[in-house]
């Protein structure tokens, strides 16, 4: 089966990963300084964390990519998406909007609106210029499964659960633990609150190399189906 950029893309930043983890590993079974060896176990463990966070929410941008450019490339109808879609591409000067009653600034984030938006406001079938992925995506953050689920309604997929769901089956509920576990730790490591957290091991980022490359690869099929169903172009490559 073939997969789109961005899955292959998490491959070679999974693979990152799994060189630290085989280095934790290695660190892990020196015995000459015990101590600092488990003290750079720790930091490798930790910094894989923080890495498979990253990679996580990379690569559902990434995939918002590839299916915004689709969109673009294939001049694909306007129709074939939500008008909360468009929204999106447009959030951060709506959002201005929303957010004062000043007549001069209304004003000028409206004209504004118009001359940087219009391809996408306008009554033009297809949109005629590339659709920006950084605003598409902002406010986009802490992948866990909620989050990633709720981005993908920004699209219109709103069965992106149960289609996830069926496609892992008995592996669903784990790998949506882990995603959200993950996550959790991250945060915790950002801030500063390790002594609240058990440091997982080198097994313990094996684990969690299995489940998220299990999720990457059902949620880039059920993706890739959905999209090439209901709006008619494949990300595939």
């Amino acid at each position: 089966m073939r997969y789109s950029r961005a899955y292959n893309t998490s491959l070679q930043r999974m693979g990152e990963v799994q060189a630290l983890n085989d280095l934790a590993k290695d660190k892990g079974q020196e015995m000459v300084f015990p101590i600092s060896g488990k003290s750079i176990v720790n930091s490798l463990c930790r910094a894989n964390v923080v890495l498979l966070s990253s990679h996580l929410e990379g690569y559902i941008e990434d995939l918002a990519e590839v299916m915004l450019q689709c969109i673009s490339k294939q001049n694909l109808r306007k129709d074939k998406l939500t008008d909360g879609f468009r929204y999106y591409l447009s959030k951060d000067l709506l959002d201005r909007l929303c957010g004062t009653n000043e007549p001069e600034k209304i004003a000028k984030t409206v004209e504004y609106l118009f001359k940087r938006d219009n391809h996408i406001w306008s009554d033009s079938v297809t949109f005629s210029s590339e659709l920006n992925t950084q605003k598409f995506t902002s406010g986009f953050s802490n992948p866990k499964f909620e989050a990633i689920r709720k981005f993908m309604t920004r699209f219109g997929y709103t069965s992106f659960q149960h289609d996830v769901k069926t496609l892992l089956r008995s592996n669903y509920q784990p790998c949506e633990n882990m995603i959200n576990n993950i996550v959790d730790r991250r945060n915790k490591i950002a801030h500063g609150d390790i002594d609240n957290m058990t440091i997982p091991t080198p097994n313990d980022i094996e684990d969690m190399l299995n489940l998220v490359g299990k999720f990457f690869e059902a949620t880039d099929t059920a993706v890739g189906d959905w999209f090439e169903k209901e709006v008619g172009c494949s990300i595939r490559s």
